[in-house]
């Protein structure tokens, strides 16, 4: 069997109003139960991941307008005019030593939402399949990430103050056509 090296990309921007929005996404989890370590769910220290398909609770209500802006935007930069279907979303809270091991995702991209992201607190982490190369994701507190779901990755070991994320999985809705691509190059 041979092997061909493809690189693939992270797409960041932004989350507006970053401060009020992680406020008051803050305040409906904190009324969320603690959840004790579940080996399924690696080292987790608080989520809501079975329930990522139900897009009633309150703060998913609250975030959806925020969420489809920041990712139209990215969309748009590589060609796509929107999402198809926003599959799940849940939010996970990390305290310290808490970690998420390597994994993937359903669907066509996956991606995390840096709600509360303390200085030296860990980034999320890409394993190269081939070399086993690790590259950190280059973000801050209110940057919004996606990248396709079969990347390898993770959440290593939370060693200081409290860390919360948002993630979701989704579809896009058209493919991108070459001659798209060469007018956005």
């Amino acid at each position: 069997m041979k092997r061909q090296i493809l690189k693939d990309c992270v797409y960041k921007t932004r989350v507006k109003d970053h401060k009020e929005v992680k406020k008051v996404i803050l305040n409906y989890i904190e009324d969320q139960p603690f959840l004790a370590q579940n080996s399924y769910i690696d080292n987790i220290s608080k989520f809501d991941w079975p329930q990522g398909s139900d897009f009633e609770r309150p703060w998913v209500q609250y975030f959806l307008p925020h969420f489809e802006k920041s990712i139209g935007e990215l969309c748009a930069n590589i060609g796509v005019s929107r999402i198809r279907s926003l599959d799940a979303i849940w939010f996970q809270q990390y305290v310290e030593g808490s970690s998420h091991g390597w994994h993937i995702h359903d669907g066509q991209f996956t991606g995390v939402y840096y709600l509360e992201l303390p200085e030296n607190s860990p980034r999320t982490e890409f394993m190269h399949p081939f070399t086993g190369n690790i590259d950190k994701v280059k973000a801050k507190e209110g940057d919004i990430i996606f990248f396709p779901s079969h990347i390898i990755h993770r959440a290593s070991s939370n060693k200081n103050q409290r860390k919360t994320i948002i993630s979701y999985n989704f579809n896009i809705l058209d493919r991108i056509m070459r001659s798209d691509l060469e007018n956005t190059l």
